[in-house]
């Protein structure tokens, strides 16, 4: 059994005592006490989603441009590397390989093991819902 309790914030349980203070007419300096400690909770927040902002990763265009090039057909990606040479001159197969590998662990793309020649196999993407059944060959 989980449990479904959600835990109070310390912002959210200042207010809730300014509150019970006002109703029953508490003392002021304590409703301004806990406003201003309310107001620092605020700040530190907003200076911590900044931090985090700032320690974000860019957007990384080469996943964006791979996971465009996954559809409904299975793709190897020397395929995709052949796709994404003109947009990306610095594309290496390694560096769509990582890409996919990203993509299929977020669960948007599946793989699967083709047969490209005789006793040579390779990876092939495709979108989830299009995924075939692994060949036995």
């Amino acid at each position: 059994m989980t449990n479904t309790v959600e835990k109070k914030t310390q912002a959210q349980m200042f207010a809730e005592i300014r509150d019970f203070l006002r109703a029953t007419e508490g003392k002021e300096e304590w409703i301004q006490f806990l406003d201003d400690r309310m107001e620092l909770l605020a700040a530190q927040a907003a200076k911590a989603k900044e931090r985090k902002a700032k320690k974000a990763k860019p957007e990384d265009k080469l996943l964006a441009a791979v996971a465009a090039q996954i559809g409904e057909k299975l793709k190897t990606g020397d395929e995709i590397v052949a796709a994404l040479q003109d947009e990306f001159p610095e594309i290496s197969r390694a560096k769509v390989v990582a890409r996919l590998k990203v993509l299929v662990d977020q669960g948007v793309i599946g793989k699967i093991s083709v047969k490209t020649g005789p006793g040579k196999r390779t990876m092939a993407y495709a979108l989830k819902e299009f995924m075939p059944v692994e060949d036995e060959d």
